[in-house]
C-alpha cells in the first residue's frame, strides 16, 4: 500500500529558501502534477537541480526548482523560413545544372527514354526559373524557393 502524500505546508510558512522533500518541493512548484518527486531526484541524481542532503533526505528549495527552470527555458525558434543567400542559390543551381549534364550524358539503364528525357526536360524548366534574375522572379512571392534535392 503506497504511503500517503504527505500534507502540503501553509504556503505563508514557505520562503524562497525553505528545505522542502522531494515531493513536497514538487507539489508546491508544479501544482498540476507535472512534475513529481521521482522526477526532482532523477534531476538531482543528474547534477541539473540543486539539493542538500540532510541526514538520509534529500531536499530543494523553491529558489533551487526557479534556478534550474530558468537554465532549462529553451528561446522560441522562429517558424518562418529564411532567405537563401545568393551565393548558396547560385551555388545550387550550378550544382544542378551538373547533375543534369550527368544525366543527359549516362542515361540510366533500365529508365525508358522517354521518362529520362521527360525528368531531364523539367529539371531543366525548374533550373531556368531558379536562375532568373529577381527582378524577373515573381514579385507576389516573399520567399526564396528553395532546390529540393
Amino acid at each position: 500500500m503506497p504511503k500517503p502524500p504527505r500534507p502540503l505546508p501553509d504556503r505563508s510558512e514557505i520562503t524562497e529558501d525553505t528545505p522542502l522533500h522531494l515531493s513536497t518541493a514538487a507539489r508546491l512548484a508544479f501544482p498540476d502534477g507535472v512534475m513529481s518527486g521521482l522526477a526532482l531526484r532523477n534531476a538531482a541524481a543528474r547534477g541539473d537541480l540543486e539539493y542538500e542532503r540532510l541526514g538520509s533526505r534529500i531536499v530543494t528549495t523553491l529558489r533551487f526548482i526557479r534556478e534550474w527552470r530558468e537554465r532549462n527555458r529553451q528561446p522560441v525558434r522562429s517558424t518562418a523560413t529564411k532567405p537563401i543567400s545568393d551565393e548558396r542559390q547560385a551555388a545550387a543551381v550550378a550544382n544542378a545544372y551538373r547533375v543534369l549534364a550527368d544525366l543527359r550524358a549516362k542515361p540510366k539503364k533500365g529508365l525508358p527514354s522517354d521518362a529520362h528525357q521527360a525528368a531531364s526536360a523539367a529539371l531543366e524548366a525548374r533550373l531556368r526559373a531558379l536562375s532568373k534574375p529577381k527582378s524577373d522572379m515573381d514579385s507576389t512571392s516573399s520567399r526564396t524557393r528553395r532546390v529540393k534535392g
